[in-house]
């Protein structure tokens, strides 16, 4: 802590908008004893895993943001699929209610259609047992 304080002093405060800053001044530096290099050194490696720490870090965020935006791609993707097979089965249903709808009017069609074969019919086997009866009696 003494080359620190040698080295730098707190200078005057900054003020920039409604923040105040400490500033820095730089002051002529000491010269280097043989006692202050070790813990220089030690700082600046300190300093330097500390950054790397801090570029790691950084990479990790960036992975973790790169995964969100793949998951909310992935997430719309799945979303406009889930609403257009919505689209498609109320249309499939609407058109399975038409078909019902039609087939019910078919069914009734031809019921009519059977009673009315049924009905010629009967009036055909009449009609030529009364023709047999007047060629009989001829």
């Amino acid at each position: 802590r003494r080359w620190y304080s040698s080295v730098y002093r707190l200078g005057s405060e900054a003020t920039l908008g409604i923040y105040t800053l400490p500033t820095l001044s730089l002051l002529t530096p000491s010269p280097l004893t043989p006692n202050s290099a070790p813990i220089l050194y030690q700082a600046l490696e300190e300093v330097k895993l500390r950054e790397m720490a801090i570029i790691d870090l950084q990479k990790k965020i960036a992975e973790g943001e790169n995964k969100l935006k793949q998951q909310q791609n992935l997430y719309e993707a799945v979303r406009s699929d889930r609403n257009l097979y919505s689209k498609n089965l109320i249309e499939a249903q609407d058109e399975i209610q038409e078909m019902k709808r039609k087939f019910k009017i078919m069914n009734h069609q031809i019921e009519q259609l059977k009673e009315e074969i049924g009905a010629k019919d009967l009036a055909l086997v009449k009609e030529h047992f009364d023709h047999m009866k007047v060629e009989k009696e001829k």
